[in-house]
């Protein structure tokens, strides 16, 4: 919950940069990527560029030219059978080589040759009477009212193009122009601006359509040379609340950016798209290369020419992107940004922001980290995608940064998160591992407390010569329910016991100790009778199983001098004995319910002798039920084989490496005890 309320602050926090901060900036480099990995590709260009170039000025002349060279340019391309002409300059004043000019000159030295001068024909003439019979657009440049120019009254203001709508409020406007000398426009075909603002960097990425001069509309070059071109009067204009959204030329219209402008698809230098002015004026140009062909003569000379970016290439000529712009409207490969697109590309931020708010916090970190890289590379490439496919700018900024910054702040939070829990788990584990520790060191000491309590091999090594006893208990846990007991009642009378509580583990091995100590305690007391001592210790021991218990139990006294033996078993296993000879058999005792199970119930004695040298064998059940892997038991028959092939004096050597083996590595399931009784017989002649 914490992390979607972070993440849900974040989103509005960008929300609110997303309305206040411009990204036109970033937006517009990625188009321009966009443009220079994936150039317009051109064929055959409707527009050709009639270059005064450095040839030209070698061969020609320098600039500027006489008018009378402009209009030989102009009468030799409307006679190669161009549609529309247009001058990609401005003539502002009268040409400086007009005989009037140099009358002036001369004027004082040679009155006659003055005389004379004035007499020629005016160059200005000679180039309005070539404008006048060819379809020729020239250019005026809307001036700032921050910049020096010509103030322009609307009244005075030439138009030749009319426009079926009022004038939309958000083209580029200026207050001044630099225009052409009055007898040049009033003979042209039509009257264009070559100019409109650049981005702030520099680069030209929209070209406008049309300009506001004085309150006046104007067609841009491209435009006007379309509307002469195809012998159009008006130039229909569509809007939506004063903004401009479209132009129609004919029968071509054009859909515009809300300051009139459109955004070509720009291509790389076509060479096949300029001509020399030189080879124009000198005929060295293919027959039928302007043939209904769209002209706009430019300057591309060093010091002379007009040098624009676009986002494709760094250096090119203002005539050359004129000529683009008329390709663009011809082919309709316009870049298309509709007007709602920001408002879309914020939507589209916040749904994946919100997405991110919901779903990154219930995942994994690494899951999440690939969430959100996936979803970065889905909105870039969705925005390459539609401008690749169908020329369409989607700014994959914005949402970017309005879907990608609540999402870094989830994954952070999330991190965050899962490190803090991490550090709980390691230090939970690191307390886990203590407590463990020390229950292990608890559990080592109840079962070393556990074991001392049993008779160990030096005590079992001291009792007399006549009788040999061995034992061994190893529980399955640190502590078990497993018991046995060995001690001498009197000089010749051996008294043993093997038991296993039922369960394991500290319950088990608490109940054990108890059992062991009330049975000794017993038949120290009462040890005349076998079976008045197990009928007594049955009842002390239930008196005191609140935990409901049950023991089974083995118990003898020997006569180490006979080697008569009194057995009573209480639900155990049944003894083996082991011969002299290494014959095995098996006791067969009627015994009785475990102990704890019936209270006063009279459990029998039932006799038996060892002769000399025969070994008594005492198991809990921790032997026959021990498990394989596989789940297969021990069984009474692999413990009657291990029992056979024993030397007597390493029977529990022998059996607990065959139950060991057996498991082959498994965890013990039970307790293993087993309890050995040789009687030797005489001492000095044992065996």
């Amino acid at each position: 919950m914490r992390v979607r309320l972070i993440g849900f602050g974040a989103g509005c926090l960008v929300l609110l940069l997303l309305v206040l901060i411009d990204f036109s900036r970033p937006r517009e480099l990625v188009f321009d990527f966009y443009q220079r990995l994936l150039p317009r590709q051109v064929e055959t260009s409707p527009a050709l560029v009639v270059e005064i170039d450095e040839i030209s000025l070698a061969e020609i002349g320098p600039w500027p030219w006489p008018r009378s060279y402009l209009a030989g340019l102009t009468r030799r391309l409307a006679e190669a059978g161009a549609l529309a002409i247009g001058f990609d300059m401005i003539f502002p004043e009268a040409d400086r080589y007009g005989p009037a000019r140099l009358a002036e000159l001369y004027e004082e030295q040679d009155p006659e040759l003055a005389a004379r001068l004035r007499d020629l024909r005016d160059p200005d003439e000679d180039f309005r009477d070539a404008i006048s019979r060819a379809p020729v657009v020239l250019s005026r440049a809307g001036i700032a009212a921050s910049e020096q120019g010509i103030a322009v009254d609307p009244d005075d203001l030439l138009i030749l193009a009319e426009f079926s709508a009022e004038n939309p409020k958000t083209v580029p406007e200026f207050a001044g122009v630099a225009g052409n000398i009055d007898r040049l426009d009033g003979a042209a075909a039509g009257l264009a601006a070559i100019n409109g603002p650049p981005d702030p960097d520099g680069v030209i990425r929209r070209l406008p359509m049309v300009v506001r001069i004085g309150n006046q509309l104007t067609p841009a070059l491209s435009v006007e040379l379309l509307r002469v071109a195809t012998r159009t009067d008006v130039i229909s204009l569509a809007g939506v609340n004063s903004a401009l959204r479209a132009i129609t030329i004919a029968d071509r219209t054009v859909p515009t950016e809300a300051d009139g402008g459109i955004r070509p698809h720009f291509s790389l230098p076509y060479k096949l798209r300029a001509v020399s002015a030189a080879d124009v004026l000198l005929g060295r140009v293919p027959e039928g290369l302007f043939e209904r062909k769209i002209v706009i003569v430019g300057l591309a000379s060093i010091g002379l020419e007009d040098v624009v970016a676009t986002p494709v290439i760094s250096k090119t000529y203002g005539s050359d992107l004129h000529a683009q712009a008329i390709e663009t409207i011809l082919a309709g490969s316009w870049l298309n940004r509709p007007h709602d697109m920001a408002r879309i590309e914020i939507v589209i931020a916040m749904a994946l922001a919100a997405l991110a708010i919901l779903v990154l916090p219930a995942m994994r970190a690494s899951r999440a980290v690939m969430c959100f890289g996936g979803m970065a590379v889905l909105t870039a490439g969705a925005s390459y995608a539609a401008f690749a496919f169908w020329r369409l700018l989607i700014d994959p900024v914005v949402p970017l940064a309005g879907g990608g910054i609540p999402t870094l702040v989830c994954l952070a939070v999330v991190l965050v998160e899962t490190d803090r829990h991490r550090r709980r788990l390691r230090h939970s584990l690191a307390e886990a591992r203590v407590w463990a520790a020390r229950i292990d060191g608890e559990l080592a000491a109840a079962k070393e407390i556990q074991l001392g309590m049993l008779p160990g091999a030096e005590m079992l090594a001291g009792f007399p010569g006549r009788v040999d006893v061995q034992a061994i208990l190893e529980p399955a846990r640190g502590v078990g329910g497993d018991l046995y007991d060995a001690f001498m009642l009197d000089d010749r009378r051996l008294y043993f016991m093997v038991g296993d509580v039922t369960g394991k583990g500290v319950p088990a091995s608490l109940f054990m100790a108890l059992a062991k100590a009330l049975s000794k305690s017993v038949v120290l007391r009462d040890g005349g009778d076998l079976g008045s001592v197990v009928m007594t210790a049955n009842e002390e021991i239930s008196r005191e199983n609140t935990a409901e218990f049950f023991v089974t139990a083995l118990l003898g006294i020997l006569d180490i001098e006979t080697g008569a033996l009194d057995l009573c078993n209480a639900g155990h296993e049944n003894p083996l004995v082991v011969g002299a000879d290494g014959s095995l058999r098996t006791i067969a005792m009627d015994g009785g319910p475990p102990l704890c199970a019936f209270e006063g119930f009279p459990y029998p004695v039932e006799p038996l002798v060892l002769a000399p040298g025969e070994t008594l064998v005492i198991i809990t059940d921790g032997v026959t039920e021990a498990r394989a892997p596989g789940g297969a038991l021990f069984g009474h028959e692999n413990l009657l084989d291990c029992l056979s092939r024993a030397a007597r004096r390493k029977i529990i050597e022998a059996l607990v490496t065959a139950v060991r083996g057996f498991e082959a590595g498994a965890e013990a399931t039970d307790d293993l005890t087993v309890l050995t009784v040789c009687y030797r017989g005489d001492a000095a002649n044992g065996p």
